[in-house]
């Protein structure tokens, strides 16, 4: 107030406050919120000042604000500490109750604290703010939670259940990061250098795949593979394991191997032919001429006939890579036949044994098994006998030689039965003809009348009939009989005709 001798008086609303030229409140709190005006007094007289309105709030508290709740390590993370409306503020960083500073990790530009994110940084952050020219601070804000993870590793795989090739085999690896898998991209490494798109014709890159067209020797190495992240830069995952490549510098063929490596086979021997290709995966085709193949690793022909002989080749195949290989020739023979005799007279058979004979003719030493009516008899000798009766000689024997070096048995002979015999009689000289002249070959009147007769003249034509025919021959005392003659005419004329 102008003048000398002025008193003031201090007032809040109506209320006294002090009397003093200044009002000062050390530590403005919200109670002091209100209405204020002087009075300045001099003696009786006083004038009023105008009043002023005087507000107190608390400080504002800031919020802390990102994009990123969650972080790889790597990179770059992004918080500011926002207060609303307001501007001249200072900013401090806090994580935990350590005062964050500026380094080669953390970098604070005005509201903003951007991390180069390591696993360190994973925690609570708050922010805090002075306001500026003023001793007015900040509570602390609302911890903020940032989660650091390392990136997810990639899976690398091969497609094929096989790691070695040969030349012009595809070949295809897979890389593989199973979290949010379409928003990586992929970078390759053989032997721990990076494979350049386009640099390799036989190589392409699309997604997370490497293909090799046709692989070469060159192609062989330790093969890895990244993640990229597609528009998180620049975060990329940790190698993947490696996988080892091999592919050779030629092809081989398959190898076919016989279980018994015989030059010639017998019939009815086992053939087993082996293909084997080095490696994994291999599918077999064999061929016999044009033959449709059959698809195994091993053929086997449980009775080779002479219908086998021929070249043999097999094919190994593994998705569209086949390799053939050499021709092996079977050569089938057949076994050393062996013949049946018998040697007993047929007139002999039905009053005593029956003597059979086996043999096997290709000069060397034979064991023999017999066999009656399809039953193995306990001889090994290559003479048979058997007591001649109703039952043997209708029976069907059958005999085979046996060795103890290859062939190690022949082929089996041909049945022989005694009852299907065909028996060829031989006509016997007519007693007459001493009757005529042996000079001039004249007949006696008998020897005319006897071949005058046409029936009879038949009978001595020659015939064959089966031994169990109505009739059967024997001889006794030198002169042919029919047994079923009556014997009556056994003394008559006929009884001197062969039959």
């Amino acid at each position: 107030m102008p003048g000398d001798g002025w008193e003031y008086h201090w007032y809040k609303d109506t209320n006294p406050r002090i009397t003093n030229p200044e009002l000062t409140i050390d530590s403005v709190s919200g109670t002091d919120t209100g209405v204020y005006h002087c009075k300045a007094q001099r003696g009786d007289f006083s004038v009023k000042s105008e009043t002023l309105q005087v507000t107190v709030k608390d400080p504002p508290q800031p919020q802390v604000r990102s994009d990123w709740t969650e972080a790889f390590h790597g990179e770059k993370v992004s918080l500011q500490c926002v207060i609303q409306d307001s501007e001249n503020w200072n900013y401090m960083w806090f994580k935990g109750q350590n005062k964050i500073v500026s380094n080669d990790e953390t970098n604070i530009q005005g509201n903003t604290l951007t991390l180069s994110v390591q696993s360190s940084h994973d925690g609570e952050y708050v922010c805090q703010a002075v306001l500026q020219d003023r001793k007015v601070t900040t509570s602390m804000s609302t911890p903020y939670s940032l989660t650091v993870r390392e990136p997810p590793k990639p899976e690398l795989s091969i497609t094929s259940e096989w790691k070695t090739f040969y030349p012009t085999e595809k070949l295809t690896l897979k890389c593989s990061v199973k979290e949010d898998s379409d928003k990586w991209g992929y970078e390759w490494f053989r032997n721990g250098t990076p494979l350049p798109k386009d640099k390799d014709k036989d190589i392409s890159l699309p997604g997370n795949t490497l293909s090799i067209s046709s692989a070469k020797a060159v192609h062989s190495g330790q093969y890895t593979c990244k993640g990229r992240h597609l528009t998180r830069t620049p975060v990329t995952t940790g190698e993947a394991e490696a996988v080892q490549l091999l592919v050779h510098d030629t092809t081989p063929k398959p190898t076919i191997t016989k279980r018994e490596w015989f030059e010639l086979f017998y019939t009815e021997e086992r053939v087993q032919l082996h293909c084997n290709m080095s490696g994994v995966g291999w599918k077999y085709h064999w061929y016999k001429g044009t033959n449709p193949p059959i698809i195994n690793p091993e053929l086997t022909i449980n009775s080779v006939s002479h219908a086998h002989t021929g070249d043999y080749h097999c094919k190994a195949q593994r998705g569209d890579f086949s390799v053939n290989s050499k021709t092996l020739q079977v050569r089938v023979q057949a076994r050393p036949p062996a013949s049946l005799t018998l040697e007993t007279e047929l007139s002999d058979i039905m009053t005593g044994d029956m003597t059979l004979r086996c043999n096997v003719t290709d000069g060397r030493q034979w064991n023999y098994t017999w066999f009656m009516n399809g039953q193995q008899l306990n001889e090994s000798s290559n003479v048979l006998k058997v007591a001649g009766n109703e039952e043997t000689i209708k029976s069907e024997f059958k005999c085979k030689g046996r060795n103890v070096v290859r062939p190690l048995y022949s082929a089996l002979s041909d049945g022989f039965i005694a009852n299907n015999i065909k028996v060829k009689e031989t006509p016997h000289t007519d007693l007459f003809f001493s009757m005529t002249d042996s000079k001039n070959q004249t007949a006696s009147p008998m020897k005319e009348y006897i071949d005058s007769s046409p029936t009879e003249l038949e009978e001595l034509q020659e015939k064959e009939e089966l031994i169990t025919d109505r009739t059967s021959v024997v001889h006794e005392d030198g002169v042919i009989k029919d047994e079923e003659t009556p014997a009556s005419e056994a003394n008559g004329l006929t009884s001197f005709k062969g039959r």
